[in-house]
């Protein structure tokens, strides 16, 4: 660093010692100055002459140092160094430093930079935001609804629920209507009517069946007005016919027959009905049975083969086809053909018929609510035949009625 004078003419600078100005030649001897003290900054080297209060370098004060260097001008001697000045203090307790109340305004300071406020840290317990809370219960209700839904669905379509008829006609074309359960104590009566081409004299009578006991897939069902006899017929969970059975009770006519167990058994079981039934559906079955029968007042057995031959069709839907139990209900139509041929002892073929019979099926009901079947049985007694079945508590409309 250059310490140089000003001249107090025309201001020029001038080397320290000069006598004369170098630019107007003026003297410089009442401008002279005592010899300036350099030294340099404790905290980081800068240099720093005598009256310099603050570093130019870091703003360190020089309060202390500015001290030394007046006194080491007066006496003529060097300044002294940052490493002397550090030992003559040593020991020595620090002079307590003061900021300023004011920054200086003097061009040598340099203000440091001032870093930005950051706001003091609360406790995360009082301002965090709290997390949003899903509301839950919307989704609870919407899954309870769509369970409530799946399980009505399941039991509609299984035939354990009923709908109203408005919904039924809703899904009734999609929803296959399927075999209903058997209960112990389930009763139910038919009345028929029936003729022949022979005896045109129509014949009605009623006839109770009860379902009387459940052995696993074995349902027996008791004709309740057999009269002296004992008759029961035993079917499988599908409604298929498994075996029937009659046991003879005493009869004026038939007195050696009494006591007989006369016993069908159908293999496979025959299938009236193939369930589950939907609109359009067709299904073939073919069984046979064996049937040991006394005839010649009880002396001979003859045995007895039957085949039979059965093709149903699901034909539709129709509407009101009558009330059950006062309430107005849609009826499944179908139309059901029977083939039985019967073979005796010598395996010729004993007797042939045919039965077509058109039935309109309720699921309320589990049954068929009216069936109307003719029957023709050629080179026997009573020829073709016909007869009508109807459900004791179903008031038909003209629709079953006149068909």
């Amino acid at each position: 660093m250059t310490i140089s004078i000003a001249c107090d003419s025309c201001r020029a600078p001038n080397a320290q010692g000069a006598k004369f100005c170098r630019q107007c030649g003026a003297s410089l001897a009442a401008t002279a100055v005592p010899p300036t003290v350099v030294s340099a900054c404790p905290a980081c080297g800068q240099p720093a002459v005598i009256a310099q209060k603050f570093c130019r370098g870091c703003g360190e004060p020089l309060a202390a140092m500015s001290q030394d260097l007046q006194d080491a001008a007066a006496l003529g001697a060097p300044a002294p160094t940052p490493a002397a000045r550090q030992a003559a203090t040593e020991g020595a307790p620090a002079p307590e430093r003061i900021p300023p109340s004011e920054p200086p305004t003097s061009a040598t300071h340099r203000m440091q930079p001032r870093l930005p406020e950051i706001p003091a840290r609360s406790s995360p317990k009082s301002n965090a935001p709290k997390p949003s809370r899903r509301k839950i219960w919307p989704w609870a209700v919407a899954g309870g609804l769509l369970a409530a839904i799946g399980v009505a669905g399941g039991l509609v379509y299984t035939g354990k629920l009923m709908l109203p008829l408005v919904a039924q006609r809703l899904v009734q074309d999609y929803v296959p209507v399927q075999a209903p359960e058997f209960q112990v104590g389930d009763t139910w009566t038919y009345e028929d009517s029936s003729s022949d081409n022979r005896h045109p004299t129509v014949t009605s009578s009623r006839h109770t069946y009860r379902v009387t006991s459940i052995e696993g897939d074995r349902v027996t069902v008791t004709p309740e007005d057999s009269g002296p006899d004992t008759r029961f017929s035993v079917y499988d969970t599908q409604r298929n016919l498994i075996e029937s059975h009659t046991v003879f009770g005493k009869q004026p006519s038939f007195e050696a027959y009494e006591g007989i167990h006369h016993k069908s058994t159908y293999s496979p079981p025959w299938r009236g009905y193939d369930y589950p039934l939907t609109p359009g559906k067709t299904w073939h079955a073919f069984s046979t049975y064996n049937s040991p029968q006394l005839t010649g007042g009880a002396n001979t057995i003859h045995e007895i083969t039957g085949r039979m031959t059965v093709t149903g069709n699901v034909l539709g839907w129709e509407r009101n086809i009558g009330r059950l139990d006062g309430v107005m209900v849609d009826g499944l139509k179908l139309k059901i053909e029977q083939t039985v041929e019967t073979i005796g002892d010598s395996g010729a073929t004993t007797v042939t018929y045919t039965t077509t019979a058109t039935e309109w099926y309720v699921p309320a009901a589990g049954r068929s609510v009216v069936m109307r079947s003719t029957t023709h049985m050629p080179n026997t007694w009573n020829g073709d035949r016909t007869e009508t079945s109807r459900l004791v508590n179903f008031i038909p409309t003209d629709s079953t009625d006149t068909e």
